[in-house]
């Protein structure tokens, strides 16, 4: 379960609280909030607080198994060495202190994509092997996440970085790390024109993909919801994933689901999002 909207609204021990009560066995930190030099994770005091969540998380029964680096930077004023890798740096560090297997990091796609593949491709190859050492140190693995780009013109959304399983592999592949794998976010998967989530699932298999991203799709916007409310075909979702022999965590990044609840539901809300999750992988032999 994504923790980003529960943790914002709750505040993190009291989001916690919440996602262990649902049934959720692990939780996806997201530490979009280190875009904020005030946030606590760049002060001094950031040790301590990421090893009070881990401590705190255990002892109600739930792991953080992943997490997802900032990525809402200031991308054309925001110098990329003095304020965005460092960042990203601490990102992984602090993944590591809350003891998850993966950190989602999204590729270097702050470009007009078409006809800059190539260009886009060696900036991100130096991107992540840059941080692989960082790996190392900290003992977390990078997840390469799919994305998408809205074309201003036509109103829809269209190519980007790792939208294909094509790119997709090549990413993982050529990098060639244990370090380094792919999280598949299914929803934005269906937003390229002519392409099934269970598709890309059954090209990419699960030597790549170790990490997803739950949620539903209209194959027009990035909804951010539960299955079942949206369009995609998750039977066939299900199917592929157990196809493939997936090993990963079943995790949400449904949140849009829960937002509009009053705040008395939410705790219901949530365990209707845990209850879905175990009916779909009870689906698979997973």
């Amino acid at each position: 379960m994504c923790m980003d909207f529960f943790r914002y609204k709750f505040g993190n021990e009291k989001a916690i609280d919440l996602l262990a009560a649902t049934g959720a066995d692990c939780i996806d930190y997201s530490l979009f909030s280190m875009v904020n030099k005030d946030d606590i994770f760049n002060s001094d005091g950031y040790i301590e607080h990421a090893k009070h969540l881990k401590e705190y998380a255990n002892n109600k029964g739930i792991t953080i198994n992943q997490t997802h680096a900032p990525f809402t930077f200031n991308w054309k004023h925001d110098d990329f060495n003095e304020v965005i890798m460092p960042s990203i740096i601490r990102s992984l560090e602090v993944s590591g202190m809350l003891g998850a297997e993966y950190e989602v990091i999204h590729p270097l796609h702050h470009y007009t994509y078409k006809g800059h593949e190539e260009e886009i491709y060696i900036e991100n190859m130096k991107y992540f092997r840059s941080l692989i050492p960082y790996c190392k140190e900290y003992n977390i693995k990078i997840a390469i996440e799919n994305m998408y780009q809205p074309d201003p013109q036509r109103k829809y959304m269209s190519y980007d970085v790792c939208s294909t399983p094509e790119e997709f592999c090549r990413y993982i592949d050529d990098l060639d790390s244990e370090y380094i794998a792919g999280c598949l976010d299914i929803g934005h998967a269906a937003l390229i024109i002519n392409q099934e989530p269970q598709d890309f699932i059954r090209k990419v298999g699960a030597d790549r993909i170790r990490a997803l991203h739950v949620h539903d799709v209209d194959y027009i916007h990035d909804n951010h919801t539960l299955p079942g409310l949206c369009k995609l075909n998750w039977r066939e979702i299900m199917k592929a994933l157990d196809e493939i022999h997936y090993k990963g965590d079943f995790t949400y990044e449904a949140n849009n689901f829960v937002a509009n609840f009053d705040n008395e539901y939410i705790p219901q809300a949530s365990k209707f999002m845990v209850d879905t999750a175990k009916f779909l992988i009870n689906l698979t032999n997973l």
